[in-house]
Parts: structure tokens; sequence; C-alpha cells
């Protein structure tokens, strides 16, 4: 039997629906509904990929990953397992499904060209500086860390046009410590 994987369709509702309930590692928010809600409240544009297998006759769902890519000016382009959701990812019933899944999301994140190299990265914060005002001015720190310097170069690139082109851009003070230890 193979294991083909495809995007559902309005069609697929009640199959899903019903693979849901019977899968104990699927939560609520696996459910089709979500894929409305991810469209129309948040205006991100779902992808959720349906795993079937095929016996010769008929295909059966053997595991799904509902996705959206999530477009944002500040993080770039991602495509994201169920954004603003507690739980998400692939619900499989076997490792090949599993394995299908996660090689279709993979080759659709390389068709919508999205940045791989942001979801490597860390933002903690912003919090208060250790001396908040200084001069008349208040400050704040950001701690933006990332395992490899290509994914923090690819974000600060994205915030520099943003805050170039933001009307607060000429009001606030930046700056960019590569070693935050002196913060005064």
């Amino acid at each position: 039997m193979t294991v083909t994987v495809r995007q559902c369709t309005d069609d697929d509702r009640a199959a899903w629906d019903a693979f849901v309930e019977s899968a104990p590692q699927a939560t609520f928010f696996h459910r089709f509904g979500w894929r409305r809600v991810l469209q129309d409240a948040f205006g991100h544009t779902p992808y959720f990929l349906l795993a079937e297998e095929h016996d010769g006759q008929a295909a059966g769902i053997v595991g799904l990953l509902p996705l959206a890519l999530v477009r944002s000016r500040l993080f770039g382009n991602k495509l994201a397992g169920l954004p603003f959701c507690v739980y998400g990812g692939i619900v499989a019933s076997s490792e090949r499904a599993e394995a299908a899944l996660r090689a279709h999301a993979c080759e659709l994140a390389e068709q919508l060209c999205v940045d791989l190299a942001l979801d490597k990265v860390d933002l903690l914060g912003p919090v208060a500086s250790p001396m908040e005002r200084r001069a008349g001015r208040y400050r704040a720190q950001l701690l933006v860390q990332a395992p490899h310097r290509s994914a923090l170069h690819q974000l600060l690139h994205h915030w520099l046009i943003l805050l170039e082109s933001h009307s607060l851009g000429r009001k606030v003070r930046w700056s960019i410590d590569v070693d935050p230890l002196d913060m005064f």
C-alpha cells in the first residue's frame, strides 16, 4: 500500500474530523473548523495536509497536518503548525504517514519560499533596562538569540527595513549590541 499526501478540500471535512476523533494524539485544535478560523479571523492561508493510504481500490486517511502560512512584516513568512493554538502538529497512525506528511510540508515550505531560518530565532523581552531611565530617555532591551548567525542576520535585515519605513523609526533610538554584557 502506498501513502500519498495532498491538501484537503471542503469535501474532506467529515472524514478529517472522524480521523481526529479516532486518533488519541489529536486535539480539539486539529479539527477541520480551525481551517476557517485561521483564514477568516487571522487572515492566514491554511494548508491542511491529508495523508491517505491506498489499497488499490479505496483510500483511507492515515494522517493529517494542519498548517497555515503566516505573513509578518517583522518576522517574515512562516509555515506554522496551528498558530495561536496550544497543541498542533502531525497526527498519524503510522511512521510512514508521519514521514510522508513531514516531507510534504518541507516541500510546501520550499514552494512557498518561507523564511526557514527565522524559526530558529528566540526573542526574550522587551524588558526594562537595568538603568530604565538615563539622560531623560527611557530604555528597554530585547534579547535576540539563535544558534546560527545567518538567522540573526536575516531577522535584522527584516527589522531594518521595517524600522526605516515606520513612523517611529526616526523618533526612537535603536542600537544593536552583539554581546549585551555592557548594558549601560
